[in-house]
């Protein structure tokens, strides 16, 4: 606040502080304020800015807190992927979830603000593990026939909580209560280890082909399926392979080529999805309305996600979906001012279509990259878009020009990524790889490849012919849990 004496105040000192108030060169002294705050609490009835005045001059740290928890995002994403890789994804992913949920509920109990951005951090690194490790388990637990579907259907549930974190906000409005209420329960998900078995695939690319079997036979008795004792396995894998670093990522040139793209694809998800998510609840009107409005957009996203791998693949899909939301967004800014509706819709339609190319880009990421470095490929995704969701607040400042210009920049980015993402090749129908020297463009077919990791002569082993093979049990060399 100015430090000025309001006692005697005369017209011509109003005059005066208004010129000199909008004067570039304006060298009015401040001061703090000498009797504290008062906040709107009709609202939120306790936030951390109320708890902590994170107000004037230390109202940067409401925006750092959000910060703190990309940044461990970001730093979650250099290691984790590199752990799967080499302990197998099942217990790096219950490690995490379990790290996520427990410094989760410590976040409630946080004694000041640096204390809070500390857990705020800690909760970052693991979510990101929880993510594409859980995607990943997915992806090679399954055949080809059913991949796209069950990596798709992963983002439902991520919507579903969207939502239900607007619906509980709206009952509790004191923040460490929501957030004791929303980490807490979680701890049953780690139940679920009960039933998640490791990944075949993985254990056969480190040549534990024992476990691998009992859990293959486990999977082909819960299908009612009958299969010999004979497994014939073919482990193919170098010791390069099964030893593989970060730096596997780019040791052929399709996997460097795929490696730039996919990470500038989720960069440019990130960004368009966490601008318009942070954008939305400034539209106007109940905040809890828009933020849940903005989950319910998601569900036909993913609807057309869905569909449109199962019918037309992956590259195209990609492109049309981040091509529409990034027009959608830019036209947002030619929009006049009276017709505020056409903003908010064509900012709907932007989410919506932005939405439906970040699930197709989780599934066309997986099968891309060969099981031996599946997991460092996710995570260096994910640390793109990590980026790309840090970056989302300071675009986010253009605003003050106007509330359309992040926007448009977020319109662009999208287009240019749209574009990119039919550089890589197709893997709709095509199995995946197993070794680093398959992936180029050539070894992503519909025929099992000679050197995979996985269960070979499995049409002679189970009794099934090929068409039962294709979305059974086995996926052409798959190993799959269709019928779970």
């Amino acid at each position: 606040m100015y430090a000025r004496n309001y006692t005697g105040l005369t017209g011509d000192d109003v005059i005066r502080w208004l010129n000199a108030s909008s004067s570039a060169n304006d060298s009015s002294a401040t001061t703090t304020c000498q009797s504290g705050w008062s906040y709107d609490t009709s609202v939120y009835s306790s936030t951390i800015v109320t708890e902590w005045d994170l107000v004037c001059g230390d109202s940067w740290m409401a925006s750092f807190a959000y910060t703190a928890l990309a940044l461990g995002q970001l730093l979650g994403a250099t290691f984790w992927g590199a752990v799967s890789d080499r302990f197998g994804r099942r217990r790096p992913y219950y490690l995490a979830m379990f790290l996520m949920i427990g410094f989760g509920v410590l976040v409630s109990v946080s004694p000041n603000f640096v204390v809070f951005c500390l857990f705020q951090a800690v909760v970052g690194v693991n979510t990101v593990a929880c993510f594409a490790s859980g995607v990943t388990i997915a992806v090679e637990l399954s055949g080809v026939t059913w991949r796209g579907h069950l990596a798709t259907a992963i983002n439902y549930f991520w919507t579903f909580g969207y939502m239900l974190l607007a619906v509980i906000a709206y009952g509790i409005r004191d923040w460490r209560r929501l957030q004791l209420v929303i980490a807490a329960p979680s701890f049953l998900f780690l139940l679920t280890a009960i039933f998640v078995p490791e990944s075949p695939r993985w254990l056969y690319s480190r040549r534990r082909t024992e476990e691998a079997d009992g859990i293959v036979r486990r999977i082909v008795l819960f299908n009612h399926q009958t299969l010999k004792d004979d497994i014939d396995i073919y482990v193919g894998a170098s010791e390069e392979d099964v030893h593989s670093s970060c730096g596997d990522l780019c040791q052929t040139n399709r996997m460097r080529i795929n490696t730039l793209l996919l990470g500038f694809i989720w960069f440019a998800n990130a960004l368009v999805y966490y601008g318009v998510s942070l954008f939305m609840p400034t539209m106007g009107g109940n905040v809890y309305l828009n933020f849940f409005l903005s989950g319910v957009v998601e569900l036909p996203g993913y609807a057309i996600a869905q569909l449109s791998i199962t019918y037309l693949g992956r590259r195209w899909p990609l492109c049309v979906t981040l091509t529409v939301a990034g027009v959608a967004l830019v036209c947002t800014m030619v929009v006049p001012s009276d017709l505020g509706w056409l903003s908010i819709t064509l900012t709907m339609l932007g989410k919506l279509c932005v939405t439906a190319s970040w699930a197709i880009a989780i599934c066309f990421t997986a099968e891309l990259y060969p099981t031996v470095v599946r997991a460092k490929g996710m995570f260096a995704s994910t640390l793109c878009g990590n980026v790309g969701n840090t970056l989302a607040p300071m675009v986010g400042l253009l605003s003050v020009y106007s509330p359309y210009i992040p926007l448009g920049a977020f319109g662009v980015v999208a287009v240019v990524a749209g574009f990119a993402s039919l550089i890589p090749p197709e893997t709709k129908g095509t199995h995946l790889l197993d070794k680093i020297s398959t992936a180029d463009s050539s070894s992503y077919t519909s025929v099992i490849p000679e050197d995979s990791l996985t269960v070979k002569k499995f049409q002679k082993t189970i009794g099934l012919d090929r068409d039962e093979t294709e979305s059974g049990v086995y996926g052409r060399g798959d190993i799959s849990v269709s019928r779970l």
